[in-house]
């Protein structure tokens, strides 16, 4: 909790701040988990390869915390009386993060028991390692803990604290492999350096469309940075959310024709761009500004390009790959974060940071 939290750098210094956190990832991913037999974890292949983050005490990243948070942005859109409850006083506020970060931890322990046991049953658990999973649900129950922190007290107001920086560095840090291998298969024939090309023309063009809607809203919408950032960061996680729990009813096509995805693929990118204007509307309908002429409204416009260009960084990042016959290098929704999480941190200058932001978005 942010009462607990004490100010290691200086506010605003986003470089700094930057560094801090890729350098505590970078340390955390090369722990492994007590009780794992270090001559049984594969070693990696080169040093871009991230196998050994799988068997560290950051496996779980952020996924606790996301999945709590992405619920409560589903709740407060479908209920708003919460988010006006929660604005409504700082004690609130205060009750809603501590909800938030007993849930977060109740997830990581849950998800980390899975990982855990799945663990236990092989060679790579030494065989003195009798309390292997006690102690690993404590370490994954500390390392959420510590990631909730970080995203407290670091990070820009704009992005409402520090969850989407996190997100991004996690994203960025991964290029770097993706790269790799795309450049290795292809010095073996299995890729051309014209296919290399156009995944980076694709990215390049995918982070001018974020700049594009990141600029569009700075200069019609009379938003806040964090109200811009969530209409822009969440519809397409929170529409893959809601994608997945349907298309877990939908049965599988044995005779489905396409061969190079399954109709569980198929319905749920198709469900998800069906949601994302949903969501993008909810977004906008959920934005109350007071003015002197009264309240105003998001121009339709502006939320038909946001749309667009979500779903098009969406299914473009699933086609692409696809088209090509090479694994994906990203999903719409991470090149969304480290777009307008960059331009974010270019632009903006020294300022305070709101206590909980992370956990409120």
């Amino acid at each position: 909790m942010r009462y607990l939290a004490f100010q290691l750098i200086p506010e605003g210094r986003n470089a700094i701040q930057v560094a801090a956190l890729s350098v505590v990832l970078a340390v955390g991913w090369n722990i492994p988990l007590p009780g794992l037999d270090l001559d049984h974890i594969p070693r990696p292949d080169s040093a871009l390869d991230s196998i050994t983050s799988l068997f560290s005490i950051f496996a779980l990243d952020l996924i606790p915390l996301f999945t709590v948070l992405a619920y409560l942005e589903i709740a407060k859109l479908a209920i708003p009386g919460l988010d006006k409850w929660r604005n409504a006083s700082t004690q609130n506020a205060g009750r809603l993060a501590i909800i938030v970060f007993a849930l977060s931890l109740v997830v990581a322990a849950w998800q980390g028991f899975g990982v855990l046991d799945a663990l236990s049953s092989s060679t790579i658990v030494r065989n003195h390692a009798i309390a292997f999973v006690p102690v690993g649900l404590a370490t994954f129950v500390g390392s959420t803990a510590l990631m909730i922190w970080l995203a407290d007290n670091f990070g820009s107001p704009d992005l409402g604290g520090g969850f989407w920086l996190l997100m991004a560095l996690m994203v960025v840090a991964g290029f770097p492999e993706k790269i790799s291998y795309l450049v290795e298969v292809g010095q073996v024939g299995q890729n051309s350096v014209r296919q290399l090309l156009v995944v980076v023309l694709a990215l390049v063009a995918g982070l001018a469309l974020v700049v594009f809607v990141n600029k569009l809203l700075s200069c019609n919408v009379p938003a806040s940075g964090v109200a811009k950032t969530s209409i822009l960061l969440w519809p397409p996680y929170l529409s893959g959310v809601l994608a997945g729990h349907i298309t877990y009813f939908l049965p599988e096509m044995q005779d489905w024709p396409f061969v190079a995805v399954s109709f569980i693929e198929t319905a749920y990118v198709v469900l998800v761009t069906l949601l994302i204007p949903v969501f993008v509307f909810a977004y906008a309908g959920s934005f109350q500004w007071s003015k002197v002429n009264g309240s105003e409204r998001w121009p339709l416009p502006i939320l038909l390009t946001v749309s667009g260009v979500q779903t098009v960084l969406f299914a473009g990042a699933w086609l692409l790959p696809i088209g090509l016959g090479i694994p994906p290098m990203t999903s719409g929704g991470e090149l969304m974060v480290v777009g307008t999480v960059m331009l974010v941190l270019f632009v903006s200058l020294p300022h305070t940071r709101p206590p909980h932001a992370s956990r409120r978005p």
